[in-house]
């Protein structure tokens, strides 16, 4: 027996999982490069995409890996750094919702995004992301109107929606929020 089959019958014993889920959840976290479909899998729960996108979604970062899973980042475009940003992240058993997941999303696109202040830079962008004040916003989630919060500098935005335990957060070089759906991902993404 392999290393990967060893480490799938430990976390099926240990997790209330069957052996096929956990054998599919540890060659998961072992790949370098997610899909959508094995960042929700790894997650339990689907994760937030750009509703009726023409660009195709790529997994650009996460949070924790295989079991421990709790975040998982989906950029649009921009070539090095992504135009739109969704963000989906649940806490793992006993964790809460990371608080500067909003303005830490903002900062980012402050950093790259349209305002780039090469002589302000991180503290200053930081300084500007967390005095934004939270306004009320919607954002469309599988069709339906969902209470947000909005933090706008400039041409800048991220917004907040409760999703399940967590939240979703989404970024943008841009004042338009896009929909949003949530999806599984295609299998062979």
């Amino acid at each position: 027996m392999d290393s990967t089959e060893a480490r799938a019958r430990e976390l099926a014993a240990n997790s209330g999982r069957t052996y096929e889920d956990a054998l599919r959840l540890v060659r998961i976290e072992d790949k370098t490069r997610l899909t959508v479909a094995d960042a929700s899998f790894a997650l339990g729960h689907p994760v937030a995409v750009q509703a009726n996108s023409e660009l195709k979604p790529s997994v650009t970062g996460t949070t924790g890996r295989g079991p421990w899973l709790r975040e998982v980042r989906i950029g649009y475009g921009g070539g090095s750094f992504s135009d739109v940003l969704v963000v989906t992240g649940i806490p793992l058993p006993g964790e809460e919702p990371d608080d500067n997941l909003l303005a830490t999303v903002l900062h980012n696109f402050l950093l790259h995004g349209a305002l780039r202040d090469v002589a302000a830079g991180p503290r200053i962008a930081w300084e500007q992301a967390t005095a934004a004040t939270p306004v009320p916003a919607e954002v469309i989630l599988d069709g339906t109107a969902t209470p947000a919060a909005r933090l706008t500098v400039g041409q800048v935005t991220a917004v907040r929606l409760p999703y399940l335990t967590g939240q979703v957060v989404i970024g943008t070089a841009g004042t338009d929020i896009p929909a949003l759906a949530l999806t599984r991902g295609p299998v062979d993404q």
